[in-house]
């Protein structure tokens, strides 16, 4: 899909490694982000049950009022982009999918909020609200056939029996004390706010059928979701008046008394024996309460999608998970209004239904990481020990040419490992091993000694001799002291001899001292220490070796070459 917004220094572009600036920038926005998710939402969380103390005679303009807010909001910036032409894919959707999305979500919006109005505990608010996550699976599983893993399963169950556990005391009440009416009854108004996951939960996945395959921008879903979920909630509260006390007639008069208590004005000012309602008290913490709710709400939404941008949905998971128990705190603040202790119920509930959330959350991954992790370290333990092995074979004086018998000791991990990289033979090595097997001087053609095999040290002669051609004998030049010219004029060579216990070294040559001329010598002629093999005379090599020719003496001219006769063929 196309980018929605312009890039900023800390955005990462994909295929392009971000710096150290930008990882920082990066970091220090998602922390920010965390931060205040985590504060927005608590604040959300809150404001969404104190809205309900002054406004608690009028829950149907509660509701319509939280739809409608929406809709000014939203379309603040889907007007400007459509003129801009920048919203083509959106307009190509059917406004039928909005309203499928809208008439759900209007149904989940009534069914929470009446709940959240009648029900006195914040605490047990947001536990009830954990429900959605086992709804969620079965829905998902029977129309999507998503697979959950066991972890999952059980963390699911465990919240199932955390909500139950908390409402056990109410089962066990017969839904109240002496209450008379839909609205004082924990336990109908409970299952109102479980089954209000239902509707939830059909409309988040009709959105991911619907919408898998269109890149749509959230603001402008939202917006249209807002208007039909507003048009289609004013004909929901006409049945749904009369469970609040409300008859069907005064659902006008009521959404306009609610109006008149958010900006400060009382309409129920006395208790009468036949009415259900308490005596408003509206001015100021209606207005508060109930706008302040209205600023979270949109800005939890907004940073929900920033969330995901710099971070991810685990962290978007973690932040769910810990509002639960901050909220559960919250509540029992003293400064708090309207404040309620913790009970041992709720203690207890939220330490189970906290358990069921980490299995349902992160305990499959965490398993699924140290399989991972215990996975990689098994296969470098092998490889290593495969490793060690092949580098004592390849060690040993015949584990080069072992490898073939070898073979099942070292598979395809070790030859990719760095460690056996070290034990390839060189090009220069394979040569070396192809000269021995054809009987010839494995340094032929060149200076460098072979690293491969172990060799022994011999001394020979590297400068024009009188010796006659195929004797392997060589002299030094007349009246020259023997060291001069064994120092000016030998060099050790590496010859390879088979396995030898002694160091391999290499050639090298001695350019220390000035080459030394040698005077011409008949033929024949051998001088002191001849046929030595370890003197400066020379050495006796395996194999024929014929003597290059006599020096010049110095100042005799070079004798031109004869020329060849000319042959005539008849």
């Amino acid at each position: 899909g196309r980018p929605r917004t312009m890039a900023t220094p800390g955005d990462a572009v994909p295929g392009k490694p971000e710096d150290d600036a930008s990882k920082r920038l990066r970091a220090r926005r998602l922390a920010i982000t965390f931060v205040c998710l985590l504060i927005v939402g608590l604040a959300n969380k809150l404001f969404i049950k104190l809205m309900t103390f002054p406004l608690y005679n009028y829950p149907v303009f509660v509701n319509l009022m939280s739809s409608f807010i929406y809709i000014p909001t939203s379309f603040a910036y889907i007007i400007p982009m459509v003129m801009r032409n920048k919203l083509k894919a959106e307009l190509e959707v059917p406004q039928l999918v909005f309203l499928t999305m809208g008439a759900l979500d209007a149904v989940a919006g009534i069914m929470q909020l009446f709940a959240t109005n009648f029900i006195e505990s914040g605490s047990l608010l947001i536990l009830l609200q954990q429900a959605s996550i086992p709804l969620s699976m079965v829905m998902s599983r029977l129309s999507l056939n998503t697979r959950y893993s066991p972890a999952q399963y059980s963390g699911a169950a465990i919240v199932i029996f955390g909500i139950l556990y908390i409402l056990w005391p109410s089962f066990k009440n017969g839904g109240g004390d002496d209450c008379d009416s839909f609205t004082c009854n924990p336990v109908l108004w409970s299952a109102v706010l479980v089954l209000s996951c239902v509707p939830m939960c059909l409309s988040t996945v009709y959105k991911e059928r619907a919408l898998a395959k269109i890149d749509i921008d959230p603001i402008y879903l939202n917006g249209f979701v807002s208007v039909y979920q507003f048009i289609i909630s004013i004909p929901l509260s006409i049945p749904a008046a009369p469970v609040t006390g409300i008859a069907v007639s005064e659902v006008p008069q009521n959404a306009y008394n609610g109006w008149l208590c958010y900006i400060g004005y009382d309409s129920v000012t006395e208790l009468t024996a036949t009415s259900v309602h308490p005596p408003d008290d509206c001015w100021p913490t209606a207005l508060i309460f109930a706008t302040a709710y209205l600023v979270f709400n949109q800005l939890y939404n907004i940073l929900i999608i920033l969330m995901l941008k710099f971070g991810s949905a685990n962290l978007l998971y973690l932040v769910m998970t810990l509002l639960v128990p901050l909220g559960n705190i919250a509540f029992a603040l003293p400064f708090m209004p309207y404040a309620q202790p913790l009970t041992g119920t709720n203690v207890g509930g939220l330490a189970i239904i906290m358990l069921g959330l980490f299995n349902y959350r992160f305990l499959d991954k965490i398993l699924r990481k140290r399989a991972k992790q215990r996975a990689r370290e098994e296969a470098e333990g092998d490889n290593e020990d495969r490793a060690r092995r092949a580098a004592v074979v390849m060690g040993s004086a015949t584990g080069t040419f072992a490898l073939e018998g070898l073979q099942y000791m070292i598979d395809d991990s070790v030859l990719r490992s760095p460690t056996f990289a070290q034990l390839k033979r060189s090009p220069a090595q394979i040569r070396a091993s192809y000269f021995l097997k054809l009987g010839m001087h494995p340094h032929h053609g060149s200076g460098a000694a072979s690293p491969l095999l172990p060799t022994r040290t011999l001394i020979v002669d590297d400068v024009h001799t009188g010796a006659s051609p195929g004797s392997g004998h060589s002299s030094p030049a007349r009246g020259e002291p023997h060291g001069a010219a064994q120092a000016g004029a030998n060099r050790s060579v590496a010859l390879a001899s088979g396995p030898q216990p002694v160091q391999q070294t290499s050639l090298a040559v001695d350019t220390t001292s000035p080459p030394v001329q040698r005077e011409a010598q008949p033929r024949g002629g051998a001088g002191p220490d001849t046929g030595s093999a370890s003197g400066a005379g020379g050495a006796r090599l395996s194999g024929r070796q014929r003597d290059p020719p006599p020096a010049l003496p110095a100042g005799r001219p070079k004798p031109k070459p004869k020329p060849k006769p000319e042959t005539r063929t008849p």
